[in-house]
């Protein structure tokens, strides 16, 4: 790998997830705005952890993880709140493996 970075989901005017928003429990915070030159709409999930919390430990971990430090440490510790441990599929369970 030669480059990381982690992106927030951004809903978009003319995207799925715009149009079935109500189905997947999104609250539109400015419908009036919704025209193409406008396309990423404001929303909220309510009930659900806001994401941004979560941005300085993703900052420090991608810097980090580029710089080749820290590669041996719990992902965890990036963080400075405690964070649900990390889980992942085993090889012989992911599709194409």
């Amino acid at each position: 790998m030669h480059s990381a970075y982690w992106h927030r989901f951004a809903l978009t005017a003319h995207s799925p997830a715009f149009r079935d928003h109500s189905k997947l429990h999104l609250r539109i915070l400015d419908g009036r705005n919704t025209a193409f030159s406008r396309n990423e709409i404001p929303f909220d999930e309510p009930g659900r952890p806001d994401p941004g919390v979560f941005g300085e430990g993703l900052r420090r971990a991608v810097y980090n993880f580029m710089h080749g430090v820290g590669l041996d440490r719990d992902v965890r510790t990036w963080f400075d709140f405690p964070v649900p441990r990390p889980a992942h599929l085993r090889k012989s369970h992911v599709s194409g493996r």
